[in-house]
């Protein structure tokens, strides 16, 4: 399910579970192995007993891995600002610093 959303990956488990006559427990079986590792860890943390459980819980995993990569991608955005901010400034203090050091000799 890499590049899947949980809904899409979960309406083709359910499609196929139909086709080879899958019961609601191996079917749900089915859909956590398929998932995401990280979506996998979370869907069994919640021990769940259905389908429909697994399929929320993946579904809750989706939701917290793109809060989690949309915080890191502005704390990131965030931190390279302040950097750039701080070459800016040193670099500004450079010439300063050289015209002071010539001034001493």
């Amino acid at each position: 399910m890499p590049d899947k959303t949980v809904e899409v990956y979960a309406n083709s488990v359910e499609k196929l579970a139909t086709q080879l006559h899958l019961d609601e427990n191996a079917t749900m079986e089915a859909f956590v192995h398929g998932l995401r590792p990280d979506f996998k860890a979370e869907a069994i943390k919640g021990q769940p007993t259905t389908l429909d459980e697994a399929i929320n819980a993946a579904r809750v995993a989706a939701s917290l891995s793109t809060l989690v990569s949309k915080s890191t991608d502005d704390c990131i955005d965030k931190l390279v600002e302040s950097m750039t901010l701080l070459m800016q400034q040193v670099a500004s203090m450079a010439p300063v610093t050289q015209d002071r050091q010539h001034q001493r000799r």
